[in-house]
This record gives C-alpha cells, sequence and structure tokens, in this order.
C-alpha cells in the first residue's frame, strides 16, 4: 500500500480498525507498506525508534506478531508477514473512503442509528433538566438573601413606656458573625493514586465529561475534584472547557500507552501529581 495513504489515517481511524496501542498501530502500517521476512518487517517498523523504545520493539516484536495473528489482523506464512485478507480489504476501503471524502464514527458493533440518535436526545434533556435545575437554586439563594438584607434594615418598634420616669431598655447586643468553615484539604496521597488516574483515563479515552459525571465517577467533588483537575490540567493530562473535561495532549498519550508499559507510566504520573499538589499547598 501507498505509505503517504497510510500516513494520512489518524488514531481515531486506526481505532475503528480495531488498532489501539502504539506499538501495534506502527507493526500494521509497516506491514502495509513492507511485507516480507519475520525479521526484514521487525527492522523496517523500528527503524526509526532509539534508545529504550528500540529496546523494548525489539523484546515485544514477536508477542505483537503473534497477538495481531490470533486477531486475524496479521498473517504469518512460512515466516512471511503480511496483512490477513480480511483486515487487508477492510484497510483498503477505510482509506478509499477518506480519499472519496467520506468522513463519519461508525457506531459501536449492535447500535443502530435510533439507538445513537435517542442516547444524544437524552443527553440533551438531561442537561437542559441540570441547567433548569441550577437557574432554580440561583433563584431560591438570591430570594433568600433578599429577604435576610430586608429584615436586618427594619426599624424596629418603640415599646410604649408605662411611666415616663422608667429608664429605657438597652438596645440588644447584635449576636455574633458566626465563623466561617475552615475548608479541609485533601492530602495529595489520598487525591491521586494510580486507581483513581488509571478511571480518569479510562472515561475519558475517546470522550467528553461533564465535571459532574467525572467527579462521580472518581468519586470526588467540590474542592477536591476542582484540585484534581486544576493539577492535572497543569500538567497536559486534562483540559476543562464549558465544564467539559478531555484528555489533553499527555493524558492522550498516557492513555495510549501499551499494558506492559501503562503500570509504570501511571506510577510515575501519580508522583508527578502529588508533587505538583504539594507544591500548590
Amino acid at each position: 500500500m501507498d505509505e503517504s495513504d497510510i500516513n494520512k489515517l489518524d488514531d481515531q481511524l486506526w481505532r475503528r480498525l480495531g488498532i489501539t496501542q502504539t506499538f501495534e498501530q506502527l507493526l500494521v502500517k509497516a506491514v502495509a507498506v513492507h511485507p516480507g521476512p519475520f525479521g526484514e518487517v521487525r527492522d523496517f517498523a523500528g527503524q526509526a525508534l532509539q534508545g529504550g523504545a528500540a529496546k523494548f520493539w525489539e523484546m515485544s516484536y514477536p508477542q505483537l506478531v503473534k497477538d495481531l495473528c490470533k486477531r486475524q489482523i496479521l498473517a504469518n506464512a512460512d515466516g512471511e508477514v503480511s496483512l490477513s485478507d480480511d483486515f487487508g480489504d477492510r484497510l483498503t476501503k477505510l482509506i478509499e473512503g477518506q480519499k472519496a471524502g467520506d468522513s463519519y464514527v461508525a457506531p459501536t458493533p449492535g447500535v443502530t442509528l435510533e439507538d445513537v440518535l435517542a442516547q444524544a436526545k437524552a443527553r440533551e434533556e438531561r442537561l437542559k433538566a441540570q441547567e433548569k435545575e441550577k437557574k432554580k437554586t440561583a433563584r431560591k439563594t438570591t430570594t433568600a438573601k433578599k429577604k435576610a438584607a430586608s429584615a436586618g434594615s427594619a426599624t424596629p418598634k418603640k415599646r410604649a413606656s408605662s411611666s415616663a420616669a422608667e429608664p429605657k431598655a438597652a438596645p440588644a447586643a447584635a449576636p455574633a458573625p458566626a465563623p466561617e468553615p475552615t475548608p479541609v484539604i485533601t492530602p495529595a496521597k489520598d487525591l491521586f493514586n494510580s486507581r483513581r488516574v488509571n478511571r480518569l483515563l479510562d472515561a475519558l479515552d475517546n470522550n467528553q465529561l461533564s465535571m459532574d459525571q467525572l467527579g462521580s465517577r472518581l468519586g470526588l467533588s467540590g474542592d477536591s475534584l476542582k484540585r484534581f483537575l486544576n493539577t492535572t490540567s497543569g500538567l497536559n493530562l486534562t483540559r476543562v472547557q464549558e465544564n467539559l473535561v478531555e484528555l489533553h495532549w499527555d493524558g492522550r498519550e498516557l492513555a495510549r500507552t501499551s499494558d506492559i508499559q501503562r503500570r509504570r507510566a501511571v506510577m510515575e504520573t501519580v508522583k508527578k501529581l502529588r508533587a505538583t499538589a504539594d507544591e500548590d499547598d
């Protein structure tokens, strides 16, 4: 296949073909352009890698070929690695569709167009209901504040005295203002852990969620959720736009990290988050 056509496919299109990991994508691209003997394909695919990435590629290559053959994406016959017939046809159709100007998102298998439209309508109705509830709460708060201000500014009536010589009662002292509650700051080691970071990556992988939706999945709310998002946004893991949260540059790269490297990368990310949160405190 033409290498320029292959390079025009973005990550979303590769996901439609079932290719989600970086090394999987690297290998499939190489086989599509340069199928051949087992060793030649390995060297061709890894020619741009250096240092630790190159060593990891050498170690993981045999298992990658085995896994992709098992999923009927590659074929390895007599030491010759190539695309399977079925996957090759799917890849060719996808490229031809892109050349023809097709642009659409394939629904999840088993989901009809009616299901997608119904889900979109339900999501829109939920957002409208949430917005209506927020406005209602804001109106109640404003009304309560106005009533409190009006009651505080009212002039108290003067009580009639039974005798002119009777001394006037001293005005009652104003109640002391209640002390403001001290905000509780969740320690960074409790706020950031590998389990919560993995939940964040899984929830936002190729998706956007409102702050409330993400907070319910992470078990966070209020100041703790704001602190969590402020720190992850500062490290380019997330981005918040008009109350919607999505993965940013480093977050998308971390979400695409292979399972072998994911655990180590997440632990390093947790350390950076905790250190950044402690500095902000």
